[in-house]
């Protein structure tokens, strides 16, 4: 039992022997030294923010390493109209002062607080280039109740094959919870 008063689901008993397997063996193979050493993660950040009734910046403000157009990665900065950071942005406004690269997060540190560390508490670190990016995420994360959803885990996970051996599997942006459909998801 556990100390949540009710049992762990058997997807997690599983995942929680494979692991407990692979720490446990001598003799590795290179898919499990790869498990074991590759410590990459992934974080994102999402605000539930309607402002002024509407979900549509808070979706292209998905904040990440960088952070999402329309639930798309963007990189760096670009010339296409479409980009938030272009010469000009999606509002139509031109960027005054030139291309800027995207907004994103730098650090998150998360730490567990109360009785048997259930409940988490975590400090955000990010980064923007201008006042008028400063202006939106202010907005959608810098105000106190604001509902963000932040999510982070291992990008790398372990899975057993139905012959019984062990395969990495790289997770996947479509596992993540999608935040902005009003569709009840299984999370």
């Amino acid at each position: 039992m556990s100390i949540f008063k009710e049992p762990f689901s058997q997807e997690i008993k599983d995942s929680l022997d494979i692991r407990q397997e692979i720490i446990g063996k001598d003799i590795r193979t290179p898919k499990e030294l790869t498990f074991l050493n590759s410590k990459t993660s992934w974080v994102s950040l999402k605000s539930a923010v309607d402002v002024d009734g509407d979900s549509n910046l808070a979706k292209r403000n998905v904040l990440e390493g960088g952070n999402l157009f329309l639930g798309k990665p963007k990189f760096g900065v670009s010339n296409n109209i479409t980009s938030a950071y272009s010469p000009k942005n999606t509002s139509g406004e031109n960027n005054v002062l030139g291309i800027r690269p995207m907004p994103g997060i730098t650090s998150v540190n998360i730490r567990n607080i109360g009785a048997y560390g259930s409940t988490r508490k975590a400090l955000v670190s990010f980064q923007c280039w201008d006042v008028k990016q400063l202006e939106i995420l202010e907005q959608l994360y810098m105000r106190p109740g604001y509902i963000v959803l932040l999510e982070f885990g291992r990008s790398i996970y372990p899975e057993r094959r139905t012959d019984g051996s062990i395969d990495l599997q790289q997770l996947d942006r479509a596992v993540k919870y999608d935040f902005f459909s009003k569709k009840n998801i299984n999370i």
